[in-house]
């Protein structure tokens, strides 16, 4: 399979995405089937009575025999108290429906909700990082984080999590970072007619670098930043340069700290 995988890596650069690209990625029930009894779990579908909250699949394009996948579901049932979410993501046998790979984590905790909470996105682009491993991407969208008042200081928009899979049939996370984040900048609207909303938005592309650190390719990562004036379309931030960066692997996973401190003294200042 690694033969196969690898020699769809090439480049890649990442756009921002919004939950309605994600729709045409559902999971059919045989592939729900197989995660269900993988994981050892009953009631392994959607809905009401079900445990998952969201899930996608995508056949991978240079192998049509391997589906990656990916959910968020309840470990327990929903009515349990103090119920925890957990993500999944794996690659399966679309042939047998084996589990080839999977990668299990606690997601987050809180109540269950009655509403599409997340969206997911299967991000097949060239992740060409290392010889070594098929690299592939994740993309979860928290829908409680749209834009819905002036007292919402902001918050990220969709977060990529890629995922490297080795000779070794393990799975794991190697980066994760938000494609965007946006801002208030300016909220006036009030009884006295003051009306004046003026939104800040950044969004990270990222490319695949020449030079290596642990086997790893160095990612150069770029931010923009544009202006919103009262709904309308996005502008390109004149006051703001974009932001140029590098990511490096450091034998586990990238370090995006340096990234992340070098953004927020840019986003902020």
């Amino acid at each position: 399979m690694m033969k196969t995988l690898n020699k769809a890596l090439a480049a890649l650069v990442l756009s921002a995405w919004g939950a309605s690209a994600f729709a045409a990625q559902a999971c059919d029930e045989q592939t729900l089937h197989a995660l269900g009894a993988f994981l050892k779990l009953d009631r392994f579908g959607a809905g009401a009575e079900g445990r998952i909250l969201a899930s996608t699949c995508k056949v991978l394009p240079n192998d049509p025999h391997t589906t990656a996948a990916a959910m968020i579901f309840h470990g327990e049932l929903r009515e349990v108290e103090n119920d925890d979410e957990r993500l999944l993501v794996s690659l399966i046998d679309n042939r047998s429906f084996n589990v080839i790979a999977a990668h299990d984590e606690r997601f987050s905790s809180g109540m269950a909700v009655d509403y599409p909470k997340y969206a997911l996105n299967v991000d097949t682009a060239r992740y060409n990082l290392s010889d070594d491993v098929f690299v592939f991407g994740i993309d979860i969208v928290d829908n409680h984080a749209e834009r819905r008042a002036c007292n919402w200081d902001g918050a990220d928009g969709p977060t990529l999590t890629l995922f490297a899979y080795d000779k070794k049939k393990s799975l794991r996370p190697i980066l994760s970072m938000p494609r965007s984040q946006w801002i208030y900048r300016t909220c006036l609207n009030n009884t006295l007619d003051q009306f004046k909303i003026l939104v800040e938005e950044s969004r990270t592309t990222l490319a695949v670098g020449k030079a290596k650190t642990h086997g790893y390719a160095d990612l150069l990562v770029n931010v923009s930043s544009s202006l919103s004036l009262n709904g309308e379309p996005f502008k390109r931030n004149p006051k703001r340069k974009p932001l140029r960066s590098l990511i490096r692997y450091d034998g586990q996973q990238y370090d995006i700290k340096p990234y992340e401190l070098a953004k927020e003294k840019w986003f902020n200042r």
